[in-house]
């Protein structure tokens, strides 16, 4: 894979000094952000998460900026931060086995044989088409990308995951905002508050757009500019790709956190089977658009899978749930809304 990115004539050591290092440390320093962020709303609640999130994405920027990072060193911080999440959440529960808010005391008893019989089979019931709903989205990110080693042209599969890099960076401020908001959401699905879910999820998609699509805007009228003032004249063929590419981010920014509301809205299944049929599209129509096409048709798939995933969700939330969850001036306006929500 290292081979069809960088070049025949290219060797391992050689990956730290390519352009397309930068691309593989953008999609490392989202997931350490987004690993910190998870800490932040364990430890500090709702106004705490978002606060050291960005604290951190700043430190990360400035780190970048006075260190020369190779690759295999972004590996540790990775699982330093997967590491203290499950051990912070581990701690927090054993220390707090009774939690007192709003005058509901909630007792967390040590597991035993009879509730595993008594509790699991509902509990997994839930979980399971949660996780591979996750999987399968996860997935639906990335198999592309492995489909590269089936273009002719090295070059090509370069600059398709080049592009690929470079507008993944615009669905970063929606998936953290996301993460952000998602006790929140919780909440708000359990005691069915419509008109706050219809706030909360409006205004998050406000926020990301707010952030996205500028970004966005600039890469469709010049890509040329942004990919070759990013990584460089030698990717300049990139462009195009990062055109249709960019209109994938601004459908899924668009239409806001609908994945996220059918998994709390107790859609789980569905949410599952949206996902699998995208993966399927990416597969069952980007192994030929590899074969016998170019990088280009392999964009078109994505942009479609993209584009059916997100679409189909955000429909099945306004229709099932009742909360839409797309861009809306109006709920922009009420932005200071969503502060209340999180205090009440």
């Amino acid at each position: 894979v290292i081979k069809s990115v960088v070049g025949a004539e290219s060797d391992c050591q050689s990956i730290s000094q390519s352009p397309n290092a930068t691309a593989i440390k953008m999609q490392a320093f989202e997931r350490i952000a987004i690993g910190f962020l998870k800490i932040a709303n364990l430890c500090g609640g709702i106004h705490g998460g978002p606060v050291l999130g960005i604290g951190v994405l700043v430190i990360l920027a400035v780190i970048s900026q006075l260190t020369d990072m190779k690759f295999e060193t972004l590996l540790v911080p990775y699982l330093v931060i997967n590491v203290l999440v499950v051990v912070a959440a581990t701690a927090i529960t054993l220390q707090h086995g009774k939690q007192s808010r709003e005058g509901v005391t909630i007792q967390i008893q040590r597991p035993s044989w009879s509730m595993v019989q008594t509790y699991f089979k509902p509990i997994a019931l839930i979980a399971l088409p949660l996780c591979a709903t996750e999987f399968l989205t996860m997935s639906q990110g990335n198999i592309d990308i492995l489909l590269t080693s089936l273009v002719d042209s090295e070059t090509a599969a370069a600059n398709y995951i080049v592009a690929r890099r470079l507008t993944q960076i615009l669905g970063m401020p929606l998936t953290i905002v996301n993460v952000a908001v998602l006790g929140l959401l919780s909440s708000l699905s359990a005691r069915k508050e419509l008109d706050g879910l219809r706030t909360v999820t409006q205004g998050v998609a406000a926020i990301g757009a707010l952030l996205t699509l500028p970004i966005a805007a600039v890469i469709l009228v010049a890509p040329g500019f942004v990919v070759q003032l990013v990584f460089g004249p030698g990717y300049a063929a990139a462009a195009p790709l990062c055109q249709l590419l960019t209109i994938s981010q601004v459908v899924y920014v668009i239409t806001g956190p609908c994945m996220l509301m059918l998994m709390q809205a107790g859609q789980g299944v569905h949410a599952m089977r949206l996902a699998m049929v995208s993966c399927v599209m990416i597969v069952a129509l980007g192994i030929p658009a590899c074969l016998y096409g170019s990088a280009t048709e392999l964009a078109w798939v994505y942009l479609a899978s993209v584009a059916f995933l997100n679409v189909s969700a955000w429909y099945r939330c306004w229709k099932t749930c009742g909360v839409p969850t797309h861009v809306s001036l109006t709920r922009m306006l009420q932005l200071p809304e969503m502060s209340r929500l999180a205090d009440a």
